[in-house]
């Protein structure tokens, strides 16, 4: 089996930045226990550098069964005194088993680096890595422009929450482990029907390859699923906004505000140009006003400059999260068991998707003015028409002003009808508002003659409350 992996593909690569393009290549142990590779000047073009001393002990070179490359001590095999493992050097791909991520003890990182073409395996443009900054999460990037390409999303006890794999026949299992000394993401097959394999290919794109005896070669995974479609690309709809990939492929925006946002450019929101975002329809007071959202089925957002408390729950979590007047939003970590943990994010929230199915069950808060909250009904607040809350008094033109704009908003004809920008900065500001014509669910028959709602023959056509008239338009 590992002739023939060897023989279809790179299982274990070095020398990568300085290939030996002769055969004049020999790879050798050196009398310090290292690993080399020397060309026909013997001037060695890659070394194992081990950190441990082999000086005086017997050292061998051991290809192993499942394709890891070690250098040991002769008399010696148990796995933690390898002087040099392959597995803690990956190429452009991971087998089941391996480690993608940090050995915080030792300063080791192991990561995908793509090759430069699909002939060529010296170093390409793309990485896939663990990031530390804030809350731990996996990213593609592409080190050619320093932008990220594509991020898994946070890992939420179960899953990362931006991928999905079904692959029935194989048992695949996916996991985060975090220790005191390591954090790592790690794939197994919980059987022998064939090998798996995670690549990272030229452009950038993750695979995941399956081996097939019958034609002695890896072959693209039927089951992958939710690795690339219209709203992986990061960052794709810019801040504060959400991708969502049903309205994407019925020919709709696939991108939309969050509640409470509006977009920065509407003239480049038109034209598919989402990248600037979206911004508060209405500024926040970082008081007692201001309430939070829940939206759930979420692709939480880059977790960059996010901060986490395992231990924490959610009440404490929005507790703590109104301390800061630079907290945007909070989750729980994870969602076993009801959810538990905290997750605070400071500044804009970037690269966000909705799930339409199979969401997950994140709650994420966000700051949203109270006047907003109240007027638009993008909040979470529980409508009621007693209780103390009710008992105090109230500034009559701010009522009066609310039920004025109310007004507006159903006049009969929606070219009429303000938007919802419109409406924000209606309620904010002190300008005199336009007077509001008759409501489309006016009924009343005494209209005076000259009404510009009134027919021509002075007759009035009127609707009861069965009945809706829709008026067919095309796109």
């Amino acid at each position: 089996m590992v002739q023939e992996c060897i023989q279809q593909d790179c299982c274990v690569g070095t020398n990568r930045e300085a290939p030996i393009l002769d055969t004049s290549g020999v790879l050798r142990i050196d009398v310090n226990g290292n690993l080399q590779l020397v060309n026909g000047r013997n001037s060695t073009m890659w070394s194992s550098n081990s950190t441990k001393s082999a000086k005086n002990n017997p050292v061998v070179a051991q290809l192993m069964d499942s394709l890891n490359l070690v250098i040991r001590y002769e008399n010696d095999t148990d796995p933690e005194n390898y002087l040099w493992q392959s597995v803690d050097h990956p190429t452009d791909h991971i087998l089941s088993g391996m480690k993608l991520g940090w050995d915080l003890s030792k300063g080791l990182e192991r990561y995908l680096r793509s090759w430069k073409s699909v002939n060529d395996p010296s170093p390409g443009n793309y990485t896939f890595r663990m990031y530390l900054e804030g809350y731990p999460q996996m990213k593609v990037a592409d080190d050619s422009t320093s932008t990220t390409s594509f991020r898994f999303g946070p890992w939420d006890g179960i899953q990362f929450s931006g991928v999905s794999f079904n692959i029935p026949d194989l048992n695949f299992d996916l996991k985060l482990i975090e220790t005191d000394n390591e954090i790592y993401s790690k794939f197994d097959v919980n059987n022998n029907l064939r090998p798996v394999r995670f690549d990272l290919n030229p452009d950038g794109y993750i695979e995941l390859l399956t081996w097939f005896d019958n034609f002695k070669n890896w072959t693209f995974s039927q089951y992958i699923s939710v690795l690339y479609d219209e709203c992986d690309p990061y960052g794709l709809c810019g801040a504060y906004g959400s991708c969502d990939i049903t309205r994407a492929r019925s020919g709709q925006s696939a991108c939309e505000c969050l509640g409470g946002f509006v977009p920065k450019s509407a003239e480049n929101w038109k034209v598919a140009n989402w990248s600037d975002g979206c911004v508060r329809a209405a500024q926040l007071t970082c008081g007692s006003g201001d309430g939070f959202q829940k939206i759930p089925n979420l692709k939480l957002p880059d977790t960059q400059t996010s901060w986490f408390n395992r231990s924490m729950n959610l009440a404490d979590c929005e507790i703590e999260c109104r301390k800061n007047c630079s907290c945007t939003a909070y989750s729980n970590v994870d969602i076993r068991q009801g959810g538990s943990g905290c997750m605070l994010w400071f500044g804009d929230l970037i690269d966000k998707r909705n799930y339409a199915d199979n969401g997950l069950p994140f709650m994420l808060g966000l700051l949203l003015n109270q006047t907003l909250r109240e007027f638009s009904g993008l909040g979470t607040l529980k409508p009621s028409n007693d209780g103390e809350a009710i008992l105090g008094s109230c500034n009559s033109s701010e009522v009066l002003r609310a039920i004025h704009i109310g007004l507006l908003c159903v006049q009969p004809y929606p070219q009429d009808r303000p938007n919802m920008t419109y409406v924000v900065s209606m309620l904010d500001g002190e300008n005199e508002l336009p007077k509001p014509k008759q409501p489309g669910f006016f009924t009343d028959n005494r209209v005076q003659q000259g009404s510009e709602y009134q027919s021509q023959n002075s007759e009035l056509s009127l609707t009861i409350n069965e009945l809706s008239i829709t008026v067919l338009e095309p796109r």
